[in-house]
């Protein structure tokens, strides 16, 4: 395992503890976001192992905390790799709902 990846698994395994504390004292829920990656990069320079290394630590927040409320958020403006994340760590669930407004 190279250096870096024992980082991201030591991260990880940290935030995770962090997360499991916080379940523990009735947090509403827990919002995942890549504060201090390095290099900070904007949307159209983002690279694939930005949303390979959220979407692991979104599953390993996933099973710690069971059916609490989980979002995420990719900087900068990385939606749609936020959308992917949320859709493979099983974070998103969707309703839809129809309103009609009378005019």
């Amino acid at each position: 395992m190279s250096t870096a990846t024992q980082k991201i698994v030591s991260e990880v395994h940290w935030f995770c503890m962090y997360v499991s504390i916080s379940v523990r004292f009735l947090q509403d829920g827990i919002i995942v976001e890549n504060m201090h990656d390095i290099p900070y990069v904007h949307r159209d320079d983002l690279e694939p192992h930005v949303t390979a290394a959220m979407t692991a630590v979104c599953c390993e927040v996933r099973r710690t905390v069971g059916d609490m409320p989980v979002g995420v958020q990719i900087l900068a403006g990385g939606n749609k790799e936020a959308l992917a994340t949320a859709l493979a760590a099983g974070l998103l669930k969707l309703t839809l709902s129809y309103h009609y407004l009378a005019v």
